[in-house]
């Protein structure tokens, strides 16, 4: 949900707000064909927000944004510099920032063992190294 659910909900919000020209932004581990395919089906996605069971909702949350939400990923590689926040204040920023903090780290194919099985996985189909103990049990692992 970090991944695309989160980013999916912040644009709707946006282009409900402020129109359909703002863009979708999206972590870059997503591929260009997912991100493609999330980019075809927003303006339904839209329009459904709107008109859909829950779109005066919808549109009262969207209507009381200032700026426009932008995703932020935070991993542990992340490096940080200090807080933007507090050096320009958040009233001179563009957007409305939506700190996504994970535990895991953005990796690629790694070596690991298996704590419930004891077997080494070789390969990781999805981007993260997930760290082993925060409820996240794999049983084909």
């Amino acid at each position: 949900s970090l991944s695309k659910t989160v980013p999916i909900w912040a644009v709707v919000l946006n282009r409900l707000k402020f129109g359909s020209e703002q863009p979708l932004h999206l972590p870059k581990w997503v591929s260009v064909g997912e991100r493609r395919d999330i980019e075809h089906l927003l303006p339904d996605m839209v329009k459904t927000a709107r008109h859909g069971s829950l779109g005066r909702v919808i549109q009262e949350a969207a209507n009381g944004l200032r700026t426009p939400l932008r995703p932020l990923w935070i991993d542990r590689s992340t490096q940080l510099r200090g807080c933007e926040l507090a050096h320009h204040g958040r009233q001179s920023m563009e957007y409305t920032p939506l700190v996504l903090v994970s535990a895991s780290q953005v990796g690629g194919v790694t070596r690991e063992v298996c704590p419930l099985h004891g077997r080494e996985s070789i390969n990781r189909p999805f981007p993260w190294y997930f760290p082993w103990g925060l409820g996240f049990y794999n049983a084909g692992c």
